[in-house]
This record gives C-alpha cells, structure tokens and sequence, in this order.
C-alpha cells in the first residue's frame, strides 16, 4: 500500500510548478515592458526627429535673416555689450542713430527712415518744382541778356573802326607801365635788402637788451635781499589799534568791525607803540619781529569794535599789551581781503610736517586767499585747483610770497622724491622771478606766523575730557567764549569748537605727510 505521506519529488514538482509560473509572468511582464519602452524610444526618436528638422529650418531661417541684414557674424549672442554677434552689432548700430532716426529696434529704425525718405522726397519734389521754376526765369534772362549782346556787338563793330589807333596808343602806355614795374621792383629788392639789414642789427639790439635786463633782475634781486637783511624795509601800516584792554579776562576791544570787513577769528600781532614798521623782517638770528609785543584773536565783531583775546602764551610780560598799541596782520586789510603764494613745507605747528589745513584756515578766516602753492611733493596748486605741469601766476593782487622749509635733494628717500623736490625747486625758482619783477616781497614762514599773529598752542590731552593749558588751569578768555578744546584738534591758537575744514589743496585728507 502506497504512502499518502508527500515525499521529496512531491516537493520537487511544487517548487518546479511555483517556478515555471513565476517564470511565465516574469516573461510576460518583461515582454509588456520591452514593448512599451520600444514605443517609448520610437516616439523619443520622432520628436528628437521633429526638434532636429526644427533646429535645421531655424538655423536655415537665422542664415537667411542674417543674409537679409547683411550681418556675417557667426554667433547670434545673448549679450549685447559683444559687438562681435549679431545681437550685438544690431544693437550698436542702432545706439549710432541719434535725434530723429533713434531707435530701439530695426524695425523702429526702418519706419523712422520711411518717414525720413518721405519728408526728403517731399522737400526734393518742392526743390524740383522750384528749379523749373528758376529755370524758366534763367531762360527769360539768358534771351533778354543774347539781346542786349547783340546790341553790344553791333555797338562794338562800329567801335572796332577805330580801333587800330586806339590799340596803338594801348601798347605804348602798356611799354612805359612795364618800365615802372621794373624800377618799382629794383627799389622793393633794396627796400627787402636795408630790412633784412635793419632785422638783424633790431635782434642783436633785443639780444644785447633782454641780457642787460636779466642782469638789471638779477642786481635788483641781490640789492633788495641786501637791504632786507640790512635794513628789514617794510611798507606795510598798521591795520588798526587797541583801545581797552581788560587784564583780568585777558580781552581786547580793537578799533576794527564788521563796516571794515572784519571777521571773527582773524588773528593779529600787536607792536610796541614806537615800533620802527610793522610787517618788518626779522633780524638775522632772531627768532622774530623785533617790534612784536604779543598775538591776539578776534571773538566778536560789532560795527566799528571788536573784542578780541590773548593768545595765551604769545605776550611779552615784559611788555604787556596796552591801549593804543598799534596791530597788524598781512591777511586783511579794512574792506578787502589779501592774496598770498606759499612754496615749500609749510609746517606751521613746529613738528616737520606740513600743514597745509591749517594754513588754509589761517588764510581764509581771515577773507583772505591763496592764488599760488607748491607743496613739498612738488604738486602746484592755481588758487586751490590742482594745475599738472602748469606754472605759477604771480599777480599785483599778491602780498607775500611765502618759503617754508625746502628739503635738500640730497636727503630724497628715492627717485621718486628727487622729482618731487626738482620740480618744487624748479616752481620755486619761477615765483621768485616773478615776485622780484612785480615788486612782491619774498619773507619766510616763521615771519609771516609772526606778522599774523600765530602761537602754537601746549595743551594737555585727557581722554574723552578737555584740553587743559600746560599749568593745569584754563584759560579765562576761552571759558568766557565757551569754546571747548576736544581731542584731535591741533589747530593752535585756531581751536575751537569747529573742526578745520579739508580744503583742496589736500583732496579732503589730512595734510600732515611726513
């Protein structure tokens, strides 16, 4: 009796059955898929078909508009700044068109230019008209004009009768003028002669003149610096007096105002009352104007008084400042401002560096300018603008030419530098031609500090507080005026409350360049 139990080939024939069917719809499945991506790469084949035959008719279609326009440039572009694609020549040529033809696109263009070409039709066909018109008049007036020859001929043949002994008479006077042409051309050779004769004895005269007045230059150079240095010669007048003085404040009332064109902070230095000139040189090794008593500034200006300070540290205790002491000051005079030329380092603070902000505060708060500076990097600057490889106009408006500190050559860091120092030399020299032939005094930089009335001032730096003087104490006169000396001003005897302005002779930087 058989077994009902399932055995091994039982088993066997399951797992064959289960994988012969898993295989069939493997198969099946594996057929579905294969036909659809065939259908799948069939129409991918038709479209990439369609896009090809698309891509080929636009190119064809791009080659023939570009054919159209003349334009043979590879690339169509997608930049219009590249002149080298056809988009980009389309829009350069378009940006040439200008006034009525402007336009942002070629058709735009071509409707512009239809409407040109109609107006200039239109104006030719009025042209047109008009030239028959001038034509028919022109005809009128070549008939009338064949008559009235006509008339000339006959008149002229009835003329000619005569002719042969008019023709006679003719030559002979014609013989005579060849005659005197020929005397008047002899005479003109010897006239261009003597003239040529007479240019050059005028040049060698000119030649022999122009060197006699260099050396009359030259002689008045050296006869004016050696009064200066004999006599220290001045012809400058006092500006104005003290009339009250108040020790206590260390204030001044001056006999100046507002009528005169004064301004506030305009500074003066104050003479002794016998002095022997005001706007005199210093003695050779002093350290300034001999007559010069003390500096001060004005605070308040009024009509006709103006109250004014001490500078500290700038009066003679020996000799303080009194009423009817004279002032002066080559920056102002009453109702007019002055002009100054400066060449060099212009330190004004004493430490070896130029300071070219301060110089022009000084100047201009005063109402006064500056119509000549060369700087110590050799840069000329015409009336505060920047003049490349100009030259220096001295004027009758000048007052002073002013030298500060010219480097030596021979000190220069680099090459860069010598030029920089060959070219403020070479400017130096050409001021000072011109000052000696317009009358200009020549004085240095500490004089004119001294003649204004400037006195670096020593203060005490205390951060986020006050500028306090060198004793500790502060000054009355500053306090009465309620000006605060904050940090990172250095202005000297300028300080205040406003900060110096950039100005243009340093490009709105500091000036201050070692």
């Amino acid at each position: 009796m058989a077994s009902s139990k399932p055995t091994g080939l039982h088993y066997a024939l399951v797992i064959l059955s289960l994988l012969t069917i898993v295989c069939g719809v493997f198969w099946i499945l594996n057929h579905k898929w294969y036909n659809e991506a065939k259908e799948t790469t069939l129409r991918a084949q038709a479209d990439q078909k369609k896009a090809t035959d698309a891509l080929n008719k636009m190119l064809t279609n791009v080659g023939e508009l570009k054919k159209v326009l003349g334009i043979t440039f590879e690339e169509v572009g997608d930049d219009e700044s590249n002149i080298n694609t056809v988009r980009g020549h389309i829009r350069e040529r378009l940006k040439k068109e200008a006034g009525d033809l402007g336009a942002t696109t070629y058709e735009d263009l071509l409707i512009k230019l239809q409407a040109a070409l109609k107006n200039t039709t239109g104006v030719r066909d009025d042209l047109q008209k008009q030239l028959q018109t001038e034509q028919v008049t022109f005809n009128n007036k070549v008939t009338e004009l064949q008559s009235q020859m006509a008339e000339q001929k006959k008149a002229r043949d009835l003329a000619d009768q005569g002719k042969s002994e008019v023709v006679k008479t003719h030559e002979e006077e014609l013989a005579s003028m060849r005659t005197d042409l020929e005397e008047e051309r002899r005479r003109l050779a010897e006239t261009e002669q003597a003239n040529e004769e007479l240019q050059a004895k005028f040049d060698q005269f000119k030649k022999a003149k122009t060197q006699e007045i260099e050396n009359l230059r030259l002689l008045n150079k050296r006869l004016t610096t050696d009064l200066n240095s004999a006599k220290q010669v001045s012809f400058e007048v006092p500006k104005g007096q003290i009339v009250k003085v108040d020790a206590v404040s260390r204030k001044v009332w001056i006999n100046r105002g507002s009528v005169d064109g004064l301004r506030p902070r305009t500074t003066f230095s104050v003479y002794i009352k016998d002095h022997s000139g005001v706007g005199r040189e210093a003695a050779k090794g002093a350290k300034g104007p001999e007559d010069v008593k003390g500096s001060i500034e004005v605070t308040k200006v009024d009509a006709r008084i103006s109250e004014a300070r001490i500078i500290p540290g700038s009066e003679d205790l020996s000799r303080p400042i009194a009423s009817g002491d004279p002032i002066y000051t080559p920056l102002w005079s009453p109702g007019r401002g002055e002009s100054f030329s400066f060449v060099g380092v212009a330190d004004i603070d004493g430490d070896g560096r130029a300071d070219l902000d301060l110089l022009n505060e000084l100047v201009t708060n005063a109402g006064g300018t500056i119509d000549n500076l060369v700087n110590e990097k050799g840069q000329l600057f015409i009336n505060g603008e920047l003049s490349e490889g100009g030259e220096p106009k001295i004027s009758e408006k000048t007052k002073f030419l002013v030298k500060g500190k010219l480097p030596e050559l021979a000190n220069a860091r680099d090459k860069e530098q010598q030029a920089e120092l060959l070219r403020m030399n070479e400017l130096m020299t050409s001021l000072e031609r011109q000052a000696y032939e317009r009358g200009v005094r020549l004085i240095s930089l500490s004089d004119f500090l001294s003649f204004v009335g400037y006195t670096p001032q020593k203060r005490l730096f205390v951060p986020g507080g006050e500028y306090t003087l060198k004793a500790g104490s502060r000054d009355p006169a500053v306090e009465s005026s309620n000006r605060t000396y904050r940090s990172g001003d250095t202005s000297g005897a300028f300080s205040g409350t406003q900060r110096p302005k950039p100005n243009s002779f340093t490009g709105g930087e500091t000036s201050r360049s070692r």
